[in-house]
């Protein structure tokens, strides 16, 4: 039979051995950065390390041999008692987050590990206590609770299993789903059905790879509230690793609905500059083929043209420059109203005495045409820009002469309605179709008459005109029909 031997690992250590073991253990305990303690089955302190005493501010002498309650806030005394009760069942008590209280009687957050302490014959004697101060732990997480919950964008954390652990007063407010709502929920609540799939199979692929990355950027991605509301959105993710090792994945979502609405804007705009060049380029065109064409014909034929052929080719050049000279002053006009660059020299004026003046002056240029002016004697005075008034009036009366006919007045007339003046111009002309008077205010607006030949204009006029007027708190509009003439008015608010 073959003899066995113990190893000098089975034989029971030595006094020696157990000396530098305690030793080292007690080297352990005492250079802790916790608190640890050992009390007797009444609850009386019998041992404690440096940290216990810096912890909790009070002295060897003040500690050992009093009772554990001195360190326990009143507030956390009845957890005590069952912890206690816990204990001397035999149970260990782990990681329970608590309040203690220091000397100075200030109070601090502090996770509390305890263990029965048994005797060689296993009669328990006492129990260990392994206590944590967490203070900064707990700023550390406040901090982070006050930027989650005052973040502009909605911040939701999800688990490894899509299930949605955090959410700030943002997604509250931009979803619409109360927090205790979301809680728990699978993050897909968020999502419309039809994007629900994807968006599964890209978290699965963000867990798998985890790195900062960015969602609906370059594609059309949309988040759905609690009506059912769907809004475009741009989604930010990230990962975070806590304490135990799990891995959360933090979501920040951004509402892109100003966004999408800037870009569709920015496209329009460039719609419109792009039309607004090809208009431009074509207005200039045609006058100065004009102003090019007659120019040589007086170039080459001087001697042959007779001096009334001379003139009339003069007129014409003279006529398609004025158009020019005026379509530019618009454009620019237009540029400045649009930059922001127009100013306005508010204050009371006579109405009632503009009107006059305008159309003295453009009865003077209007040879063979008559005008009528109604308005009462008594007229109060209005409050606006009179040299941005009279440039409104003088334009309404040019068009009223240049699409009537000439036999038939051009009528202007004063009216006060609450508190405005309304200005009317009024002629018997070629008239505006109904479907056609929405284009009239607009940039390059024009209405065609099919059978009437068209009259010289580039569009802006009226543009302007609606945007002097309400600039100073007015308004314009037309009423109109077809062969029966147009009646253009305007509001100028009432000097009080």
């Amino acid at each position: 039979m073959k003899e066995v031997t113990n190893s000098p690992t089975d034989e029971p250590p030595d006094d020696r051995e157990i000396a530098e073991q305690n030793a080292l253990l007690a080297a352990i305990v005492m250079s802790s950065d916790d608190a640890i303690l050992s009390e007797d089955l009444y609850g009386n302190i019998s041992s404690r390390n440096p940290a216990a005493e810096r912890i909790y501010g009070h002295s060897a002498e003040e500690m050992l041999g009093h009772p554990s309650s001195i360190l326990i806030h009143s507030g956390s005394a009845d957890h005590a008692t069952d912890i206690l009760g816990k204990l001397k069942n035999g149970q260990r008590v782990k990681q329970y987050e608590t309040t203690r209280v220091r000397k100075d009687g200030s109070t601090f957050p502090v996770t509390l590990t305890m263990s029965p302490i048994y005797d060689p014959t296993g009669i328990q004697i006492g129990s260990a206590s392994n206590i944590c101060d967490v203070t900064e732990r707990d700023e550390a997480v406040q901090k982070f609770r006050v930027i989650v919950e005052s973040a502009p964008d909605a911040i939701v954390i999800v688990n490894e299993t899509g299930v949605i652990t955090v959410v700030n007063f943002q997604t509250e407010k931009i979803f619409g789903y109360r927090r205790d709502e979301m809680l728990g929920q699978p993050v897909e609540l968020l999502v419309p059905s039809r994007f629900q799939a994807v968006f599964s199979s890209y978290m699965n692929h963000f867990f798998a790879n985890l790195t900062v990355r960015q969602m609906g950027a370059e594609r059309e991605l949309y988040a759905r509230c609690k009506d059912g509301r769907e809004f475009p959105v741009e989604i930010n993710l990230s990962s975070i690793k806590t304490a135990d090792t799990r891995q959360l994945v933090v979501a920040v979502i951004r509402d892109a609905t100003v966004q999408k609405q800037i870009v569709r804007r920015l496209l329009d705009l460039n719609e419109l500059r792009n039309e607004f060049v090809f208009t431009v380029a074509h207005d200039l065109r045609s006058p100065m083929i004009s102003i090019c064409g007659f120019a040589h014909e007086l170039i080459n034929d001087w001697d042959a043209t007779d001096d009334a052929k001379k003139i009339e080719y003069l007129q014409i050049i003279a006529r398609n420059t004025e158009h020019l000279v005026g379509f530019v002053e618009d454009v620019l006009q237009v540029a400045r109203i649009e930059a922001g660059e127009y100013t306005y020299d508010i204050h009371p004026f006579d109405i009632r005495s503009l009107v006059q003046r305008a159309l003295d002056e453009t009865a003077s240029a209007s040879v063979g045409r008559q005008f009528e002016f109604s308005a009462p004697r008594d007229f109060p005075a209005v409050l606006g820009d009179e040299d941005r008034q009279w440039q409104v009036l003088t334009n309404l009366l040019s068009n009223a002469v240049k699409y009537s006919p000439a036999p038939e007045p051009i009528v202007v007339g004063l009216s006060c309605i609450d508190d405005s003046v309304q200005v009317k111009v009024t002629d018997y002309g070629i008239g505006i179709a109904t479907e056609d008077l929405p284009k009239l205010f607009i940039k390059f607006g024009r209405v065609s008459n099919p059978g009437v030949l068209k009259a010289p204009g580039n569009g802006l006029g009226l543009y302007i005109c609606k945007t002097l007027v309400e600039s100073q708190g007015g308004r314009i509009w037309c009423e109109s029909s077809p062969g029966r003439g147009s009646t253009f008015t305007f509001t100028i608010p009432i000097a009080r």
